[in-house]
């Protein structure tokens, strides 16, 4: 163990951080200079959670518009029949015509008397 960490000792700072965090030579490579294989592996795993996590936001969100578009169509009122819509409207010309009829008459009255001497 004492001449292991001889070795170590002799090492550069980079060899021996290098070492002691189990990089292989093949690691140090130009093309893996400067990073971490295992922050490979992290950044994979962490884009793999944040795909997951974005995948359940839209299913979320997807769940939550369904119910709100569901909500929505159970508060709207039921849209009318064409019994309905004809009797309603046949009920709004009847009191159209109930109401020009109050009307022409009102004017074909004469003047009550007790208005008639108000006026005079």
């Amino acid at each position: 163990m004492g001449r292991e960490l001889d070795e170590e000792a002799e090492r550069p700072p980079e060899r021996l951080i290098a070492y002691q965090l189990g990089w292989t030579e093949r690691d140090r490579a130009p093309e893996h200079e400067g990073r971490d294989p295992r922050g490979d592996a992290v950044a994979a795993a962490q884009e793999q959670r944040r795909a997951r996590d974005v995948e359940q936001a839209r299913e979320a969100a997807r769940i939550i518009v369904a119910r709100q578009a569901e909500q929505e169509r159970a508060a709207a009122p039921a849209p009318e029949s064409l019994a309905e819509r004809i009797t309603r409207q046949l009920a709004e010309q009847e009191a159209q015509r109930a109401a020009q009829e109050r009307e022409q008459q009102r004017q074909m009255q004469p003047p009550a008397p007790a208005r008639q001497a108000e006026r005079d």
